[in-house]
């Protein structure tokens, strides 16, 4: 049984993994929050065993949200560590039933673009998603894989509030398959660091 220090430790040091602002190219980023929680905590009754032995090491999901220049697009950042590459590995393809479950939207158009991946990261996943609640559509534009024996996802979004058609505004993705390879870089990077 973990210690509340090294849960503790262990939430700092997943913030850490998540991309922050400095991270990010370019200008006009700010960041709008940040949250962290234990890897299982969200789904109690969650079979995965590979859940099951990241929530008993007392490992943590970290996010980061961010808005560019203003615009109605949201970026985020989302880094969960597990305890070994295969248990991470074995999470990517879950990973777009476990956005809608996450935003608690209705699913009405998912594409998996099988011919697309992020550089340097196997396995990943690139895939979208037109969602909807009663606040109105969602269109999120995602990737995601396996690094250093972390899950992560990058995810677009668009939200438009009182409406149900698609957005036309939309993410570049490339610049989303970028952002990606930074996030998937610095976790192999930190993976090298000492735990503090």
């Amino acid at each position: 049984m973990k210690s509340r220090l090294d849960l503790q430790s262990q939430e700092r040091r997943s913030l850490t993994l998540a991309l922050a602002l400095s991270d990010l190219p370019g200008a006009g980023w700010a960041q709008v929050g940040e949250r962290s929680w234990r890897v299982g905590a969200t789904f109690p009754r969650e079979k995965d065993e590979a859940v099951r032995r990241a929530h008993h090491a007392g490992l943590y999901t970290a996010a980061r949200f961010f808005m560019k220049d203003g615009l109605e697009l949201g970026f985020s950042s989302q880094v969960a560590e597990y305890t070994s590459l295969e248990d991470a590995a074995s999470r990517v393809p879950l990973l777009p039933a476990q956005m809608l479950h996450n935003h608690g939207r209705t699913r009405l158009r998912e594409r998996i673009f099988e011919e697309e991946s992020i550089p340097g990261v196997s396995p990943s996943i690139v895939f979208e998603q037109f969602s909807t609640d009663r606040d109105g559509a969602g269109f999120g534009q995602y990737a995601g894989g396996s690094a250093g024996g972390a899950l992560f996802v990058v995810a677009c979004t668009t939200i438009q509030f009182g409406r149900h058609d698609e957005p036309d505004e939309r993410w570049s993705w490339p610049d989303l398959l970028a952002l990606a390879e930074l996030q998937a870089d610095k976790i192999r990077r930190a993976q090298t660091e000492p735990m503090d």
